[in-house]
């Protein structure tokens, strides 16, 4: 397991499982509640989206969300991301910000930060 991530994040190990931060496990142990209460249905973690295909020059292009799940009939894909109360943004990196952009725009799935 690495060390602390690009905004000072430590990945932590619960039921086997790997999470990239402890706001990602609280937010998945939260999801699981719901789900145990039906508030939500078919949670999921980690679920790769194509959002180029690979081609001649190069690989594809994915995003890995971090949580997708059923809630009033409807998907809801979700990104835990650290949140910096100073500025009152989410922290991303450039990548991330370009990746949700083409959520949209290839799935039209507005990717929900949490």
């Amino acid at each position: 397991m690495r060390g602390r991530g690009k905004y000072g994040s430590t990945a932590v190990v619960w039921n086997g499982e790997r999470f990239h931060s402890k706001k990602e496990l609280a937010r998945w142990q939260e999801l699981l509640s719901m789900e145990r209460q039906g508030f939500i249905a078919g949670l999921l973690r980690q679920v790769p989206y194509v959002l180029i295909p690979k081609t001649p020059i190069g690989s594809a292009v994915k995003y890995v969300a971090d949580f997708v799940y059923l809630k009033d009939g409807k998907r809801v894909v979700e990104d835990a991301k650290a949140f910096d109360k100073a500025s009152g943004k989410f922290l991303s990196t450039p990548d991330f910000k370009i990746k949700w952009k083409l959520m949209f725009h290839v799935h039209g799935i507005t990717v929900v930060l949490v």
